[in-house]
């Protein structure tokens, strides 16, 4: 099991997340400020006072700072706080007109985005009591011009608009869309986490078996092929027989010889050294030197040491070229051949060549006919092995539309309570209420048509939504008073972005730019026609800096969010390939402990005595029993991860604890069959087995055409029944001799089944 604990990637996303709504805060705040510092220094006799001069001078430098800097020091945002309550408190500094408080202002424009910086860049403790204090430093500010009774005054905190919208709506509505970023973040970091432990079990498990392949693949070429030698008792020299059992101790203690796991390894003169203990001549052709990587050249100097082991066995050839190409190794030999569909093809070739190349990424064919001599070709693939689990970019894109979708609907939430805040008050200021009631209505219709889009479905209705909002923004303009317009009786200044952006988060940034550039400059030209001055200009300005700057950085969102996932994916791809490799490399080398302590016994003293050069009847003795021992220990490995194995053990295990003695034997190229077939299978060798006294022996053998479950044991009566066999059903044939019941399964396969899979290795 792997502990939650030793996790190195929870909560990734949600700290990128975090970090870049901490560089948007920065930005934001310091962008508005600079843009509503300059626009009030260029405005004539703005502000009145040397002081605010003073003020907009230094606010437009710091600013400017650090927009250029961007730090997230704590001292740089202790300072951007600073400024913001001492412009809130300060007020008269910038202007004395009450009017100011009702319309616009750079105090107003500054405290406004600050609340909303503060929301996106800090947790609701940190800024929920930060949105009070500039609030109450705007409310002492506008004490200083109105007089308190006015600001704490009921009617009084209606017309002044900053005051409740600044804490209950902004604060409350950005904290809510930045909570639910990081709520999803913090999801989908779980689910990664639980993704990423469940991808590492299978690949500790693959790796584990694939190891376990190797260990086999190397046992049978090295030990059990040297002590076969030897326990037959082979015409080889004891100087050979010593080479080669030194060569296997290497090997078998996991030191191969020239060959780091980790470090690029020149194959030819691995090969070359291998090429010493064959027996049969070898030349070397091709390339003098090729560099590969130590797990692939691993692999090939393994598959050719087991091809000149065969060659040396069965072959009976008078010459081997082994030929390196840069993509490939051919070993060639003239002897005798086989035919590769009608022959038994054994461990050496399933498993220590085509296994083996097969687990490193590659390929190997085995090509032969009789009196042909025998071709094995090699072909190998370096490719970067993936980390267990980790994000793609696909799982980016995932994450960036869940954030994207809830992010759209909170936008659809924001417009509807702007309209609740500001349409009755438009209403109560125009002097046609019922109208001003009606457009507010449709401007919410445009919100609410774009819904569909935010989830990504259908109806689009982004033209027609953006037509009604044009209508709507010309009509509400010329329903007011020439002296309204600028204020907030036109709401339009403040709720058509928010009406459209829902429309332009899926769009390219820079063209939903120009789509939001193109109302908000519609509605400045028509506001300077009604009332042409430099007085518009500047209120303008000011809802640029306080408005439109704000919603730019509502529309990069997506474009920041994706970067931030991005990031987080990076970051967790490079610890999960640390932490995997780490947890891998235990798991493996506990197996490997595991596996020699099985050898240690009786291989690895007999391979010392040979590596000497002492061989005599007793070493021979003791080759051949070791040999036996070796060819089973392969075989039972090598045959228990197989899914019909695994089915049966459990039905094996319950008869071993009722003192059964169980015999298996199965064939080495067993198909692969599905759940449903190995069921139908082994369902009557199971019931049989259930019933057995004494002993079972079973058998799993493939021949043309059928693949065969057997079990003969001494049962007193079989349930199971002799059946025909159709296309859904294996036949099944029931012979009773005596006290015992021989039961055998026919499930038909393709009649070609062995021949294709000849075909792949041949």
């Amino acid at each position: 099991m792997l502990e939650r604990g030793h996790n190195p990637t929870v909560h990734v996303s949600e700290q990128q997340v975090i970090a870049r709504a901490q560089d948007v805060s920065v930005i934001l705040l310091n962008t508005v400020t600079f843009v509503a510092s300059i626009s009030a220094l260029l405005l004539p006799n703005t502000p009145e006072s040397n002081i605010g001069l003073v003020a907009l001078g230094l606010l437009a430098g710091w600013s400017c700072y650090r927009l250029v800097t961007r730090s997230r020091s704590t001292t740089a945002r202790l300072i951007d706080f600073g400024y913001v309550l001492a412009v809130a408190a300060g007020i008269p500094i910038f202007g004395t007109d009450p009017q100011l408080l009702y319309t616009n202002s750079v105090p107003q424009v500054i405290a406004g985005v600050a609340v909303v910086t503060c929301a996106i860049a800090y947790p609701p403790k940190i800024s929920f009591p930060a949105a009070v204090a500039i609030t109450a430093s705007y409310m002492v500010g506008c004490a200083q011009v109105v007089g308190w009774s006015d600001v704490v005054g009921w009617s009084e905190v209606i017309r002044i608009p900053m005051l409740v919208p600044m804490l209950a709506v902004e604060w409350v509505v950005t904290t809510v869309l930045v909570l639910t970023a990081r709520t999803v973040a913090r999801r989908v970091d779980q689910a990664r986490a639980d993704n990423r432990d469940a991808a590492l079990r299978d690949a500790i498990a693959a790796a584990v078996r694939d190891h376990e392949l190797e260990h086999m693949a190397l046992v049978h070429d090295t030990a059990a092929s040297t002590l076969r030698i030897v326990g037959e008792g082979a015409e080889v020299s004891p100087e050979r027989i010593a080479a080669q059992a030194r060569r296997d101790l290497a090997l078998l203690a996991n030191e191969p010889v020239g060959l780091d796991a980790k470090s690029p390894a020149d194959i030819t003169a691995a090969i070359r050294a291998e090429a010493q203990h064959a027996r049969t001549p070898v030349e070397l052709t091709g390339l003098t030197r090729l560099i590969l990587d130590g797990h692939t050249a691993n692999a090939i100097v393994a598959v050719v040491r087991e091809a000149l082991n065969n060659a040396d066995k069965h072959a009976q050839a008078s010459r081997i070229v082994i030929d390196v190409s840069p993509t490939a190794v051919t070993v060639s030999d003239d002897g005798v051949g086989f035919d590769p569909v009608s022959t038994t093809l054994g461990h050496g070739v399933a498993e220590s060549i085509v296994g083996r190349m097969r687990r490193a990424h590659g390929t190997a064919s085995v090509r032969s006919s009789p009196g042909g001599g025998t071709v094995v070709t090699v072909n190998w693939h370096q490719l970067q092995r993936s980390t267990p689990g980790a994000p793609t970019i696909a799982d980016v894109d995932q994450l960036t539309e869940r954030i994207l979708a809830r992010f759209g609907l909170g936008i659809v939430a924001f417009a509807f309570v702007q309209l609740a805040t500001i349409v009755p008050y438009a209403a109560a200021s125009s002097d046609h209420p019922a109208a001003q009631f009606g457009l507010g209505g449709l401007a919410a219709l445009v919100a609410l048509g774009g819904i569909p889009r935010v989830l990504g479905r259908k109806p689009d209705l982004t033209i027609p939504a953006l037509i009604l909002m044009a209508v709507v923004i010309f009509v509400q303009a010329e329903l007011l008073p020439d002296a309204l317009l600028g204020g907030l009786a036109q709401w339009p200044l403040a709720a058509t972005a928010l009406c459209i952006l829902p429309y332009l988060l899926r769009i390219r940034p820079i063209f939903a730019a120009g789509v939001l550039l193109t109302f908000w400059l519609g509605t400045a030209i028509m506001n300077f026609v009604h009332e042409p001055g430099i007085a518009t200009a500047y209120n303008l300005s000011l809802y640029t800096a306080g408005i439109v700057v704000v919603q730019i950085f509502v529309l990069a969102f997506p474009v920041l969010l994706r970067d931030a996932n991005a990031t987080a994916a990076e970051e967790i791809r490079d610890r999960w390939a640390k932490d995997s490799q780490r947890r891998i490399t235990e798991a493996l080398h506990d197996d490997y402990v595991r596996r020699t302590s099985k050898l240690i016994r009786g291989v690895f003293p007999l391979l010392q005595s040979l590596s000497t050069g002492t061989m005599d009847a007793d070493i021979r003795r003791r080759a051949r029993i070791e040999s036996r021992r070796l060819r089973l220990y392969i075989f039972q490995a090598r045959t228990s991860a197989h899914p019909l194995i695994t089915d049966l053990q459990p039905a094996i295990d319950d008869a071993d604890e009722r003192g059964v003695v169980v015999s298996l034997n199965a064939d080495d190229n067993l198909p692969r069959l599905d759940r449903e077939e190995r069921r139908r299978l082994l369902e009557p060798i199971e019931s049989t087995l259930e019933r057995a006294v004494d002993y079972a022996r079973i058998g799993l053998t493939v021949v043309p055409g059928e693949l065969i479950a057997s079990i003969i044991c001494d049962d007193p009566g079989t349930p199971v029944q002799p059946r025909p066999g159709d296309t859904d059903e294996p036949r099944i044939e029931v012979t009773e001799i005596g006290g015992a019941v021989w039961i055998s399964v026919h499930h038909p396969l393709p009649v070609d089944t062995r021949v294709e899979e000849h075909a792949e290795i041949a």
